[in-house]
């Protein structure tokens, strides 16, 4: 079991860095460890990279959130606090961003702890601009764990959109130090696509006067 922990922590390391090719022969080990082990949630944790292999490579966004809802719908009932619940929308935002639309503002989706940082995104959704400024003006630090950098590429693209120099300055000093890496890379589930990119729109708005 440690074996297949250790090929799993590896394919989140590989992802961050955008390694995908070495990052999938990590997957390949831990599904063959899974197999003789009996461990069947690896294989849920394993087409989640899947998934998020798939939305860097294919053009076709409804199949890859078809992806992503099986992957919930494996998901669960799993016991995974932060991945049961809230997983899906945040990967329908990644979905969304990378094809420059709005967020799916469909309140049958279960944001689960990420909705104060998706709320001023549903705002702007909804087309209500006085709202997305309020939230995005009580938005909470994210916390320090896995999905530190998905988080603030959210803030970051809530910037942008608001033209929020404030908040821009925020999400800049807080993925500047994860430059060179993908953001949501470490979840190995979701990609928000490169820091540097982030950086970059983020500097725009910054260097504007």
């Amino acid at each position: 079991m440690f074996e297949t922990l250790g090929h799993l922590i590896k394919i989140q390391v590989c992802a961050a860095r955008g390694d995908t090719e070495t990052a999938q022969r990590h997957v390949e080990t831990a599904e063959r460890l899974a197999g003789i082990h009996e461990t069947p949630l690896v294989h849920v944790l394993t087409a989640a990279f899947r998934a998020m292999r798939l939305a860097t490579r294919s053009d076709d966004p409804a199949e890859v959130a078809h992806a992503y809802r099986t992957v919930a719908t494996d998901l669960a009932g799993a016991g995974m606090p932060g991945v049961e619940a809230g997983l899906l929308p945040l990967a329908l935002l990644s979905l969304r961003m990378r094809h420059q639309r709005p967020a799916q503002a469909d309140p049958a989706l279960d944001w689960g702890p990420y909705r104060p940082w998706a709320q001023p995104l549903l705002d702007l959704a909804r087309g209500n601009l006085t709202a997305a400024r309020e939230a995005a003006a009580v938005l909470p630090g994210p916390p320090a764990d896995h999905l530190y950098d998905s988080l603030w590429a959210v803030n970051a693209h809530t910037a942008v959109l608001l033209q929020d120099r404030s908040l821009a300055t925020q999400a800049h000093d807080a993925l500047f130090p994860l430059r060179g890496e993908i953001a949501g890379g470490t979840t190995a589930m979701i990609s928000f696509g490169p820091v540097n990119d982030i950086l970059a729109a983020l500097d725009q708005l910054l260097m504007r006067r």
